[in-house]
C-alpha cells in the first residue's frame, strides 16, 4: 500500500479546477464546513509544486483513478498520434514532436505543441495560487509534461514569479477564492492529523510531517513537503510530496475531504 495521501489522492482524485464562464473574481463568503464539502465534489483544488529551481506549476497528476479523467483521455489520444511518450522514452533529441524544456531536476519536462492546445481548451487562464502564507491570482503560461515508468507522470501549468516573500512556497490552487485564515500555531491540529495518518499503517511512507498551513473553522488546509526534491533531489528525504483538506468533527475525529500527492520514489517499480 501507498503512503496514505498518495492512495487517498486516488480515490479522491482532483484532477482539474473547473472552467467557468462567468469571468468576474469568485470571492466564497460562505465558508462552512457543507459549502466548503460541497466544492470538494466539484473538482476546486490542484496540487502547485516547484518542479525545479526554474519551473513551478499547477499539476494533474496522470493515470491514478480508476476511471481515466478527461486530462487522461486527451493526453492518450495525442500520445497515439504524436508519439510523445516513444519519443521522450528513446531520448529522441532530433524528435519534431516535443521539446525538453526543463531536464535537470526530478522531472525531464518536455512540451509538444498539440498537447498545449487542447489542456488549455480544459483549464482557465488564471488561479488563485494558496502559498504557506497567502494567495495570489497567477495567470497560466506554458504547458509541460513529465513522464517517468515509476513515478507519477504529470501535466504541468506553469505559473512565473509567485510571491514567495509575500505568499511562503505554493501549495494549492483554485479558480475560487477562499478567506483562508494564516495561523502561527497549529500543534495540537497537527498532532491529531499525525496519528490520524499513522494509524492507518501504511508501507511507503518517509518522515516528512504534516504541517498546516491555514484554516477555515475546522477545515484545515496542510502539506508535506521539503521544498527540496524539486530543486535539489539529492539532499531531498521527501519521497511524496503532498498538498491535503482535512475536517476536525465534532467529536474530535478526522475526516480527509481531499488529499493528491506526488510518488517520487517509484512505488509501481518496487
Amino acid at each position: 500500500m501507498k503512503k496514505v495521501f498518495y492512495l487517498i489522492a486516488i480515490i479522491l482524485s482532483m484532477s482539474s479546477c473547473k472552467k467557468e464562464s462567468n469571468k468576474t473574481t469568485n470571492v466564497e463568503k460562505n465558508q462552512d464546513n457543507a459549502t466548503l464539502k460541497l466544492h470538494f465534489s466539484e473538482n476546486t483544488f490542484m496540487s502547485v509544486y516547484d518542479l525545479s529551481d526554474k519551473t513551478t506549476a499547477i499539476v494533474i497528476n496522470l493515470n491514478e483513478t480508476e476511471k481515466p479523467t478527461k486530462f487522461d483521455e486527451l493526453f492518450e489520444k495525442i500520445d497515439l498520434k504524436n508519439s510523445i511518450s516513444n519519443d521522450f522514452y528513446n531520448n529522441s533529441k532530433e524528435s519534431k514532436n516535443i521539446s525538453f524544456v526543463d531536464t535537470l531536476k526530478e522531472y525531464k519536462l518536455i512540451s509538444n505543441i498539440i498537447l498545449t492546445k487542447e489542456i488549455r481548451k480544459k483549464v482557465d487562464a488564471k488561479y488563485f495560487i494558496y502559498g504557506t502564507k497567502g494567495y495570489s491570482e497567477m495567470k497560466i503560461n506554458d504547458v509541460v509534461l513529465g513522464l517517468d515508468e515509476c513515478k507519477t507522470n504529470i501535466i504541468g501549468l506553469t505559473i512565473k514569479n509567485f510571491d514567495t516573500i509575500k505568499n511562503g512556497n505554493p501549495l494549492l490552487c483554485s479558480n475560487k477564492l477562499f478567506k483562508l485564515e494564516y495561523k502561527k500555531n497549529y500543534n495540537a491540529i497537527e498532532t491529531l492529523i499525525e496519528n490520524y495518518n499513522k494509524s492507518k499503517n501504511y508501507e511507503y511512507t518517509d518522515k516528512i510531517k504534516t504541517r498546516v498551513f491555514a484554516n477555515l473553522d475546522s477545515i484545515y488546509f496542510t502539506y508535506n513537503d521539503d521544498f527540496v526534491w524539486g530543486k535539489n533531489p539529492q539532499k531531498s528525504k521527501c519521497l511524496y510530496p503532498t498538498r491535503a483538506i482535512f475536517l476536525l468533527k465534532k467529536n474530535g475525529e478526522i475526516e480527509t475531504l481531499w488529499a493528491e500527492g506526488l510518488d517520487l520514489f517509484g512505488i509501481g517499480c518496487d
